[in-house]
C-alpha cells in the first residue's frame, strides 16, 4: 500500500470517528434532555399523587362524618316507626272500644 493511500486511509478513518463523536456528542445531549424531562415528569406524578391521596383522605373524613349522621337519622326513623305503630295499636283499642 502507497503512502498516500495509507494516508488517505487514516484521513477516511479520523473524519469517520469525528462524525460518529458528534453523533455520539448529539445522543449525549438528547439523553440528557429525556433524563430532566423524566425527572420532571416524575415530580410531576409525585405532586399529582400527594393531591390524590390528600383528597382521598378528604373525602373519607367526609363519608364517614354523612354515615354517621345516616345512623343517627335511622334511629329516629325507627323511633318514628315505633311511634306510628303504637299510635295505630292505640287507635285500634280506642277505636273498637266505641
Amino acid at each position: 500500500m502507497a503512502d498516500r493511500d495509507l494516508l488517505a486511509l487514516m484521513a477516511d478513518i479520523l473524519r469517520r470517528q469525528d462524525q460518529h463523536s458528534e453523533l455520539l456528542g448529539g445522543l449525549v445531549v438528547r439523553a440528557d434532555r429525556t433524563n430532566e424531562n423524566l425527572l420532571e415528569t416524575n415530580n410531576i406524578l409525585k405532586d399529582f399523587m400527594s393531591l390524590s391521596i390528600k383528597q382521598w383522605e378528604e373525602q373519607q373524613k367526609f363519608n364517614e362524618r354523612l354515615y354517621t349522621k345516616v345512623e343517627g337519622m335511622e334511629k329516629h326513623l325507627e323511633k318514628i316507626s315505633d311511634l306510628e305503630d303504637r299510635v295505630k295499636r292505640i287507635e285500634n283499642i280506642l277505636f273498637k272500644a266505641s
